[in-house]
């Protein structure tokens, strides 16, 4: 996990393999444990510069993560 933010908003990764889209999904989820606790105060600003299906699934795991916070 070298690889920081260094992909364009727009692109969305395509896994070819069960073990690339298995390593996706993890990268998404430490992606989103980071920003969680970056952005513990609002939950609004989490996903906007991560590309839209990402950032649906993120918003959906902040969602679980802290269901008390709208």
């Amino acid at each position: 996990m070298a690889r920081k933010c260094g992909i364009l908003k727009g692109t969305v990764i395509v896994p070819k393999t069960r073990k690339a889209l298995s390593n996706a999904r993890l990268r998404t989820m430490k992606r989103v444990k980071f920003l969680v606790n970056r952005a513990k105060k609002s939950v609004r600003s989490v996903p906007t510069y991560l590309d839209r299906t990402l950032s649906r699934s993120i918003r959906r795991s902040v969602r679980r993560i802290m269901p008390f916070k709208r």
